[in-house]
């Protein structure tokens, strides 16, 4: 009786665990998270190593850049790149750490949607002798060729300017 009384009590533990089942399409858009991640962390290399023309190869034409910035529209993908040029130019060295990206979800269904949500730790030490760590996020959407077509950031970029163009400490 105890051991009727044990096999029932164990097999109700495994009656009551659930398992998610994912559908094909979930599978999917996980490999396409997977795949558009590779690039947003090309990008970023990218602009360590000073390399913004590699770009090109991962961004749409209509690729749209949204700054976390008051008063501004989105900017085209030339703008952004000579944004990105003139802020890399402040800094000797830069280098990125607590690199995660996490899928982002439809917003009527929750489930992935292919594209990539980033949060990561930007570490500068400026010409000026400025030593910086800026938190960051963002978001980027992709297109079926695995290419960038928006980036909504959201970082403090006055507060980076500001602090790598300070005069220098004495």
């Amino acid at each position: 009786m105890k051991k009727l009384f044990l096999l029932s009590f164990v097999l109700s533990l495994f009656a009551c665990t659930t398992t998610e089942i994912k559908t094909p399409t979930e599978d999917k858009n996980i490999a396409i998270f997977k795949e558009n991640s590779k690039v947003v962390k090309l990008i970023f290399d990218n602009f360590v190593n000073k390399d913004f023309d590699s770009n090109d190869a991962v961004t749409s034409d209509t690729f749209k850049f949204c700054p976390a910035r008051i008063a501004n529209d989105t900017l085209s993908k030339s703008a952004t790149k000579a944004g990105l040029i003139a802020l890399r130019g402040l800094s000797n060295k830069v280098s990125y750490s607590n690199l995660m990206f996490l899928p982002a979800v439809d917003i009527v269904t929750f489930k992935a949607d292919g594209n990539v949500r980033v949060f990561a730790t930007w570490n500068s030490e400026g010409k000026n002798g400025a030593i910086l760590k800026q938190k960051y996020f963002a978001i980027f959407e992709f297109n079926n060729a695995h290419k960038v077509t928006l980036c909504d950031e959201y970082q403090d970029y006055g507060g980076i300017v500001q602090t790598l163009t300070a005069a220098p400490k004495k």
